[in-house]
């Protein structure tokens, strides 16, 4: 039995309307799926900033921290690109959807929007202020382990000057020049050119250090000579 042409159009467009519907819901079920996915990782990762305490930290659980928080700033990184794709999806259900469904779905959109930049503001400022404290903390260690090594020094000085012969005044002296020749190695000044130009009977060697200082900037690169 042939069909007649009314039929025949009629299968053709129910065929149609079939294949756009289920075109629809494939989509509308990848959107939802793609959205529950980044809705969790959302979860966690404004559970983590909302619960992080960096307020009273150890200088190890501060780097513990900082590398926590690095791994969650890269996985945003890469949520980024989910939440890009799930944006064009959007527009093309949008596109495809009225009403209520519409509406939801742009909604939904907006929504990860919003949770992914907060997520990402709350990270930037976690990770600044974790990093300045480390910084900050690696800095007064190293300062700290300069001065010992500078006054484990000083007190070997004292002690060879206080086994030279000659009075208390003529010994302080000896080590005031010892601590400016110390101090010239650290400003990267040339030591010769100070003891030969500043240390006189007349002067008082730190002020002469001040003096010479003042009228002699050496660059870096310029060598300290013993």
């Amino acid at each position: 039995v042939f069909a007649s042409p009314l039929q025949l159009v009629i299968q053709a467009v129910l065929c149609l309307c079939l294949f756009r519907l289920e075109t629809k819901w494939i989509l509308w079920h990848d959107f939802m799926k793609e959205h529950a996915d980044l809705d969790a990782w959302l979860r966690l990762a404004e559970q983590a900033v909302t619960s992080a305490n960096i307020t009273c930290l150890t200088y190890l659980s501060a780097k513990e921290e900082l590398r926590k928080f690095e791994r969650v700033r890269v996985e945003a990184g890469s949520r980024l690109v989910q939440l890009d794709s799930l944006t064009r999806r959007n527009r093309t259900l949008t596109r495809l959807f009225q009403g209520v469904m519409q509406t939801r779905l742009l909604a939904s959109a907006k929504d990860c929007g919003r949770r992914w930049d907060d997520v990402s503001a709350k990270l930037e400022s976690i990770t600044g202020r974790l990093k300045l404290f480390v910084s900050e903390w690696e800095g007064f260690e190293a300062e700290r382990e300069e001065l010992a090594l500078w006054l484990a020094d000083l007190n070997v000085r004292l002690t060879e000057v206080d086994q030279l012969n000659g009075s208390s005044c003529e010994k302080l002296q000896q080590l005031q020049v010892c601590v400016c020749v110390r101090a010239c190695v650290r400003a990267r000044v040339c030591v010769r050119d100070f003891l030969c130009d500043c240390v006189c009977p007349t002067k008082h060697p730190t002020s002469c250090l001040n003096t010479y200082l003042s009228g002699h900037v050496c660059s870096p690169s310029s060598s300290v000579c013993a």
